[in-house]
């Protein structure tokens, strides 16, 4: 089976989301509202190839980061 995560962490705390959860989209959406300079393609460069492990920073407060 071939899944999305992200891991997202903060000073203070690590949390984690899946494509499964209820709400993935809706999370996804507003992702790209907030953070403006991830790519917006970022879904479609991370899933090729289809089911091999493709670790990917979208965002860092530094501002480096590359798909």
């Amino acid at each position: 089976m071939d899944d999305i995560s992200l891991k997202i962490e903060s000073k203070y705390k690590t949390s984690y989301v899946t494509e499964e959860f209820d709400g993935w989209q809706v999370f996804i959406n507003q992702m790209l509202s907030e953070f403006p300079q991830i790519d917006k393609d970022w879904n479609t460069v991370i899933t090729k190839p289809a089911f091999k492990r493709n670790k990917t920073e979208l965002y860092s407060r530094s501002g480096k980061v590359s798909l």
